[in-house]
Formats: structure tokens, sequence, C-alpha cells
């Protein structure tokens, strides 16, 4: 069994997943009270666990070298309606590799997965050991759940059987985002966007998905993002043609101009440069005395978007596909009307007259 966590990867389950994945779940049935459930399930049985979890919620597994060594997954809370932006958590992780950290990173990706489901409240119900030095159990998952940023906020006495014994369960919650707007009227319809609707986790863009996943593979929590401002530039570049100007297409429909979160130890600019050649292929030289700040238009959002001026350097057009569905340069004169958000409109027209004032 490979140990180096460099090997790790993440990715979505598939029903075909079920015997690999029972293999880490049947020593938990067989010798722990980690889970009440009392006999292991057949292949088919798991195999159907998956993929109905599938038709609402992301199911995700860790593997080290190519084989399955963790995996990750939510389920309802609750069936009524105002649940849908809540759901219990469920990790399980292979018993040789559980100092490695895997389960820390593979909850980061499902967390990371459900807020862009718009899912807010996570919890997790966890049996507790019966007694100190109980064989069945130990304390390992309330203590990790607790590193996660969970908090205890119920104990039920007594509530499961299993190894002639009687053990506690409790159950814990970990909040991220979503909390700081409220609909004034709970029976009418959401106002603008005051509380972001649920996503199915089928309808998330599968690119999005990848990427999300990547981002708790290293660790990077999107909660924390959502607070992180990020950078771009407007990049202009001039030709036979006329003066161009760099947007990008994102989801298909939304026209932009390329930016991208700072990286810890980076500056605006730097963070700026990388973004676009990261995005686009195209290194830039940033101009200077130019800032301007965007806030995000969405309300459970408290970052901003800081452009700068910018000129064409070097490279050729090469959209990243992960990150956006096209590239073009765009005539100078076009990009306000293209753009499709209106605070993006006012900061190129900004910077359009900001860039020929210089020349």
């Amino acid at each position: 069994m490979p140990t180096d966590r460099e090997k790790l990867t993440f990715r979505i389950a598939t029903p075909e997943d079920a015997s690999a994945l029972l293999a880490i779940y049947a020593p938990c049935v067989e010798k722990t009270a980690i889970t009440f459930e009392y006999e292991v399930p057949s292949a088919e049985e798991f195999a159907d666990r998956i993929a109905s979890t599938l038709h609402t919620y992301p199911y995700i597994v860790s593997e080290m070298g190519g084989k399955p060594v963790a995996y990750a997954y939510a389920g309802v809370f609750h069936a009524r309606e105002a649940y849908s932006h809540t759901v219990e958590t469920s990790i399980y992780v292979a018993e040789d590799v559980r100092t490695l950290g895997v389960g820390t990173l593979l909850y980061t990706a499902l967390e990371n997965v459900l807020l862009a489901q718009n899912i807010f409240n996570l919890y997790a119900c966890i049996a507790v050991p019966a007694c100190e030095n109980d064989p069945y159990l130990t304390n390992g998952s309330v203590l990790f759940h607790e590193k996660r940023g969970y908090k205890l906020v119920g104990r039920f006495a007594g509530c499961g059987y299993k190894f002639n014994r009687w053990y506690d369960m409790v159950w814990m919650e970990k909040f991220q985002g979503g909390h700081d707007k409220r609909l004034a009227n709970f029976a009418a319809a959401p106002a603008a966007d005051d509380v972001p609707p649920f996503i199915p986790f089928p309808q998330l863009d599968p690119r999005k998905v990848r990427k999300l996943l990547q981002s708790g593979l290293k660790g990077e929590c999107e909660d924390a993002r959502r607070v992180t401002n990020s950078a771009g530039a407007v990049v202009f570049r001039s030709t036979d043609e006329g003066l161009k100007v760099l947007m990008i297409t994102m989801k298909k429909t939304r026209h932009s101009f390329p930016k991208g979160h700072i990286d810890q130890g980076e500056s605006m600019e730097q963070a700026a440069k990388r973004e676009i050649l990261e995005e686009t292929g195209i290194e830039v030289s940033i101009l200077p005395d130019f800032c301007y700040e965007v806030p995000s238009v969405r309300k459970t959002d408290n970052r901003s978007v800081f452009f700068f001026l910018a000129e064409y350097a070097s490279g050729e057009l090469a959209a990243q596909e992960d990150e956006i569905d096209a590239a073009a340069w765009v005539p100078a004169h076009e990009a306000a009307a293209r753009a499709s958000f209106g605070n993006d409109a006012a900061m190129y027209e900004a910077a359009l007259e900001a860039y020929l004032s210089r020349k």
C-alpha cells in the first residue's frame, strides 16, 4: 500500500466502486461501533446506496496510488423543504492511512462541493464510547470533527446497542457561509439572491466539481475563499485592426475579464498576472496608477475583485478548460456592451478611459 500522500487523488464515486469501498466499510461493521449497522451490506446494496446518494449529493472517493483508501458523502438531514440547505456528512478512512491526513483533505473537498450546492449546515451523527478503553470504539471521530470546526450540539444516551453494550450518540454541527441573509417572510419566494437556492449535485458543472476536488486536495477551503479577494486586469493590445481587449467567457454566457483568487504570499499584481496566464495563456505587463475595486455580486460573498490596467506582452490564446469556456480579443469599443455584469462594464469604461489618457 503506497503511503506517499503526493499520490493521493479525489474523484466522484460510481456504483462500480461498491466492492472497493466495501473493503473499507466492512471492518467498521464487523469490528467496531463506528457504524450501528450489524451486517455488512452486499455489493449490490452498496452500489444502490452510492447511486441513490448521487441523485442529490456528492459521494467522493480518495485514491492513493490508484487504490481507494477513503470515501465521504452527504445525505439528507430531514425531508422537509426548509432543511434543503442542511445535510448529514459521513466519512470512512482505511485504517492504514488514518495518520496521513487523508480524512481532513477529503472532508475539505466534500465541504467545498456542498457549499457550491448552497448547503450551509453540516451535521455529523457520531457514536461515542460506552466507557474508557472501549474495545470497539474511541473518541477519534469526535476529535476529528472538532478539528474540522464541528461543535457538539446534542447527546442521546444509550440509543445504540451493539456488541452486547449500549452506546451514546452525539450530533455535531458546522456552519459554512450562507447565514448572513434572512428572508423577511419564510413563506414568500426568495427575493433576489437573499437565500440562494439548493442545487442538486447532478446540476453542478462537472468542471467546477473537479476544481473543487482539487482545491480540497490542496487543503483549500471554499468557505474561507469566499472572503478572500481576487485580482485581475483589463488587458489591451494594439493590432492592425485597432485596439483590442482580452475577455473571457464562463458558464457559456457570462462574459467578463480574467481574474482569480490571490494566493497566500502574492501581491494583487502578481495574482492578476498569474491568473491571466493560467486562464488564457497570455503574459502581460501591469501598468501603474490604476486599481478599480468591484464588489462581488453575490450577497453571500464578502470579497471584491481588484482590477488593474495591463498591456499584452506575449503568448497565444489558450483557454484553460477547467477554468473558463473561451478567451478572445474583443474590439475595445464593444467590450462594455459585452460584459454580463453592470459592475464589470462600469469598471471597464473607467479602465478604457484611463488607458486612452496615457496615449
